[in-house]
């Protein structure tokens, strides 16, 4: 007889479909019914029925059956002999699976020890002994006694493999798979499951609990894509059988699978269509933890109200100080919805009974770990008994099929002698046939013979036209990979004349209005731009000629720069920028740090684009697959519909609406970041909530090992005080103060901040920082500052602001942090004030020349040595002359390679820039040649100036004595200081300059 087992396991007990909550004694129960007469009396009739009402309602309604099993119970004592002993023991099974599921588990061990002690001397009842003793494995499971539950499981699998009831036995497989789980032995926990599917698969309840309780252990360890397909397969079992509760249950687990693996929306859907089936009697219980599961996603998307509402509604009626397992993350997403909403007793509260339920879980494990070293060669001995059982039925089949082989040996030894003599007569008519046949034989074998002479011919035709079809291709291999370089230079060559001089004339002296024009020429150059190098990497990638430059790089470092390029243009529209790094990400990866970088900016560009009030956030950890890092992308912004989150990576396609259709772009970029990212050996998506704001996320390998960051945490153990009414950017804040070791204490609004402080003045608890944010109740974030210095509750050396603030907080705040917001200046900032760090950082972001390529000062000996410029458009030559003319530098021209050889032979230079495609002679060959030689320029380092800049350029360039590559459109801060270091005598070498960004 199967019980249920309601009790969560592992470290996510809310959601655990396990066999206990599957399976109902309605489906499974197959217990020895006393024996009747064929016309049953009235009293056995009554006796029958109250059996048959507790069976069915056993699943949706346990209440009623427990009170059907007393019933019976009552009744069967009014029987005499076996057949009172058997009901009652009967009735008392029923009972205790009944009380296990109203949550009296203490009840249900009494009546399954009664049930067991009537039976004691009964024989003939194994299959009700083997279900009383599973009963009471799975109640001691309950109330924690692990020893007891894993010696019955045991137990009960022993007597159901001796009376063969493959049922049973696959239901105790399933029990003692969920006792090893309990211990966190994930692997054989699995394999008891496995085990149990092989036993029997014979109806749809023992195939659900299979499929869903590998799918909840697969979630325990975190693989998550291996967990999905269980889920989805006891979802359509569920679905089939038609149980709401059922299919409910079932979505609950995916929606915390989803949860976990950062699939918000997916997650969101499933909990939704969970609550709507739940709206019930029967399903109100089950309703707490869907509600609970909606308030994990009402808070990761900052409705700290919603999540609220949600938490408080499944904690409607419940006893707290009683609550079971399967309330431990209850208890824990509570603790941290009060926590968000300033409700800090009640946080407390819910801490301390998560606490209270994860001890007891660990102590769970360990008298799993224990009870199962202890039954471990119990079960082995009792699995070589069941062989041995088996080899002795092979041993007598095998003796029985012994003799019948001999009766038949007779039989054919008396046949045989007929045979011979009819085996004699068919041979001379066999021979008489074959002689016939071998004529016909010999005509066959010659058309066949021919027939394949005509085959081979075919197929060497064939073979022969692949080749040339093959040599085609090739040829056209080789044309496309012409036509895509020369398309690359001759298109970008223009574009650094148009870019290089903007650049030149806005740093020169101009008027307002014609600022305003250059300006516009320069953003719409750049947009153009941004459209060729989409269209040719799109290119390169059709044509199989992308290939990544990897190399050594900090990630945390090329994060943080590429979302500072974007700093401009979120500043216009005064949206905030947070990069929040991981601490186990480490300072050293490996990979294509340029295509990195490309995706970065595409992700963040678009969502300032896209969001006009707000925050942008940059979020890097360690990812899911070893050797990979995870980056997210969240914003504040519009948001996209989830019909078209499907088409955002196909190639130029654009999402409607009026906003969007403002927004430049051709619709390329996402399309490229997904080309990018599988390269990288990972893959990209997208969550987002239709006016609420969108999550980007991607995945790349480029971890060589899985080494940690070391961890630093100076300020362990002390409390630093945050002040923002932003939730996103408060919790991403949090984070990196946590990082530090300290522990962040949050306010959101003032009246909370200022009580907060004035209750630590003067304590040894008090803040070592204070961060302000600017996103508070009023504009007057100066004078209130001001006021709580001057009471003393505030200490200005302590102060540190952040976000959008003006510049007149300089004399209230100690620090304010600039734009973007990241764990490095965070981390400054909060030690500098803490008087743990060394210098302070600059209060105020530092001016960025980002564009310009402005150098302050140049050497005066830079003018003693000329730079030769070689190249054939007129334009690049003097775009060259202006920019190092800033310098002071003197230039010297060639239109082609064979002019740059005769120059070179006659005069020193200090650099020569050397363009690759040009007329009478290119720049590869002029470099050979010159590199080469014994003149006076055959060690003056060489530059190649080009559009293209493709590996195999870069291979030849290198291989012809070139130090380095500039790409055009010219960098013009990396061209001064390339010249600069090369005039200098300093080492460039390597020096290549990414193309310019719109």
């Amino acid at each position: 007889m199967v019980g249920l087992r309601a009790i969560r396991r592992g470290k996510r007990c809310v959601i655990a479909l396990t066999l206990a909550c599957a399976l109902g004694p309605a489906i499974a129960f197959e217990g020895k019914a006393p024996e009747q007469p064929s016309e049953p009396s009235a009293l056995e009739q009554s006796f029958d029925d109250l059996i048959a009402t507790a069976k069915t309602s056993m699943m949706g309604a346990p209440s009623e059956a427990m009170t059907a099993a007393e019933a019976s119970y009552a009744i069967a004592s009014s029987m005499t002999g076996e057949q009172q002993t058997v009901a009652m023991a009967t009735a008392l099974w029923l009972k205790s699976e009944a009380a296990m599921r109203v949550g009296q588990p203490e009840e249900g061990l009494k009546a399954v020890r009664e049930g067991l002690a009537l039976l004691e001397n009964v024989e003939g009842e194994t299959v009700l002994k083997a279900d009383l003793t599973l009963s009471l494995g799975r109640l001691a499971g309950r109330l924690s006694q692990a020893k007891l539950a894993v010696t019955s499981f045991f137990e009960a699998h022993e007597l159901f493999v001796e009376v063969g009831n493959a049922r049973k036995e696959s239901l105790a497989l399933q029990s003692l798979g969920s006792i090893y789980r309990d211990a966190k032995s994930y692997d054989k926990a699995i394999e008891f499951f496995r085990r149990a599917a092989e036993v029997y698969q014979g109806d749809d309840i023992v195939r659900l609990s299979i499929e869903n309780n590998v799918g909840n252990i697969l979630r325990d360890t975190d693989r998550y894509d291996e967990a999905r397909p269980y889920f989805d397969r006891a979802l359509a079992i569920a679905e089939e059988m038609g149980s709401d509760i059922l299919v409910a249950r079932v979505l609950t687990n995916m929606a915390q699978l989803e949860l976990e693996s950062g699939r918000y929306q997916r997650s969101h859907d499933h909990v939704d269509r969970a609550a709507k089936l739940l709206q019930t009697p029967e399903g109100k219980h089950w309703a707490r933890f869907v509600l609970a599961t909606d308030a994990d996603l009402a808070l990761i998307a900052g409705q700290d109200m919603s999540a609220l509402a949600s938490i408080e509604q499944a904690l409607d009626g419940v006893a707290l100080g009683e609550t079971t397992m399967s309330f431990k993350e209850v208890h824990e997403t509570a603790a941290r919805v009060y926590a968000a909403v300033g409700e800090w007793e009640k946080a407390f509260i819910h801490q301390r009974h998560f606490k209270r339920l994860s001890d007891e879980a660990l102590s769970i494990a360990a008298s799993s770990n224990l009870a199962l070293l202890g039954a471990e060669f119990q079960f082995a001995e009792q699995e070589l008994a069941i062989q041995r059982l088996r080899n002795e039925k092979l041993e007598s089949a095998a003796k029985l099929n012994e003799v019948e082989e001999r009766q038949q040996t007779q039989q054919f030894i008396i046949t045989s002698g007929s045979l011979v003599i009819l085996l004699v007569l068919g041979v001379v008519a066999f021979v008489l046939r074959t002689q016939r046949k071998v004529a016909g034989i010999n005509n066959e074998l010659s058309t066949t013979v021919e027939q394949l002479s005509t085959e081979i011919e075919r197929r060497e035709k064939m073979e022969q036209d692949l080749i040339e079809a093959k040599e085609k291709a090739e040829d056209a291999d080789r044309m496309k990979s012409a036509f895509l370089a020369t398309m690359s230079h001759e298109l970008r060559t223009p574009m650094n004349g148009i870019l290089g001089f903007t650049e030149v004339l806005l740093g020169s002296d101009l008027s307002d209005e014609q600022r305003e024009q250059v300006e516009i020429i320069d953003q719409s150059s750049g947009s153009l731009l941004t459209l060729i190098n989409d269209i040719l990497d799109l290119s390169q990638l059709e044509a199989g000629k992308f290939n990544l430059r990897e190399g050594d790089f900090d990630p945390r470092v090329t994060a943080e720069n590429a979302v500072k390029l974007l700093r401009a243009k979120a500043q216009e529209k005064h949206l905030d920028l947070v990069v929040s790094i991981g601490s186990d990400v480490p300072v050293k990866a490996y990979g294509d740090e340029d295509r990195l970088r490309q995706i970065l900016l595409n992700l963040v560009g678009n969502a300032v684009k896209f969001t006009e009030k707000g925050a942008v956030f940059l979020e890097v950890t360690r990812g899911e697959a070893e050797g990979s890092l995870h980056f997210a992308v969240r914003d504040t912004g519009v948001g996209i519909p989830q019909d078209k989150i499907d088409i955002l990576f196909d190639r130029f396609s654009q999402i409607d609406g009026e906003l969007t259709r403002k927004q430049a772009g051709s619709g390329l970029g996402l399309a490229i970041c997904k080309e990018l990212t599988a390269a990288m050996g990972g893959d990209i998506g997208c969550s987002s909530i239709e006016g609420k704001g969108s999550t980007f996320y991607f995945t790349a390998k480029l971890l060589t090992d899985t080494d940690e960051a070391p961890a630093d945490r100076p300020l362990e153990g002390q409390k630093v005080f945050i002040l923002d009414s932003f939730n996103q950017r408060r919790e991403a804040i949090v984070d990196m103060a946590k990082r530090t070791g300290a522990e962040p204490v949050c306010f959101r609004t003032r009246a909370d901040a200022a009580a907060g402080l004035k209750e630590v003045m003067g304590k040894e608890d008090a803040p070592v920082a204070v961060l302000i944010g600017d996103a508070i109740e009023h504009d007057d974030t100066r004078t209130w500052i001001a006021n709580l210095q001057v009471e003393g509750i505030l200490d200005a050396s302590k102060t540190i602001a952040y976000g959008l603030i003006d510049q007149r907080l300089a004399d209230v705040a100690e620090i304010i942090l600039e734009q973007p917001i990241t764990d490095r200046n965070v981390r400054a900032a909060v030690l500098n004030v803490a008087g743990e760090a060394a210098p302070k950082r600059a209060a105020t972001p530092a001016g960025s020349a980002m564009g310009s390529g402005a150098i302050a000062t140049v050497d005066d000996t830079l003018a003693q040595k000329k730079v030769l410029v070689v190249d054939d458009v007129v334009a690049n030559r003097k775009l060259v002359e202006c920019i190092l003319k800033q310098l002071g530098v003197t230039c010297a021209f060639a239109e082609n390679g064979q002019e740059a050889i005769e120059l070179a032979g006659t005069e020193t230079f200090g650099i020569i820039l050397m363009d690759v495609y040009m007329p009478v002679m290119g720049g590869i060959d002029a470099a050979r040649t010159i590199s080469s030689g014994h003149g006076p320029n055959a060690n003056t380092p060489i530059f190649a100036l080009t559009a293209s800049a493709s590996l195999e350029e870069q291979g030849e360039a290198r291989k012809a004595g070139m130090r380095g590559i500039l790409t055009k459109p010219l960098d013009v801060a990396a061209l001064k200081k390339t010249v600069i270091s090369c005039l200098k005598g300093e080492d460039a070498a390597g020096t290549k300059a990414a193309p310019k960004t719109a």
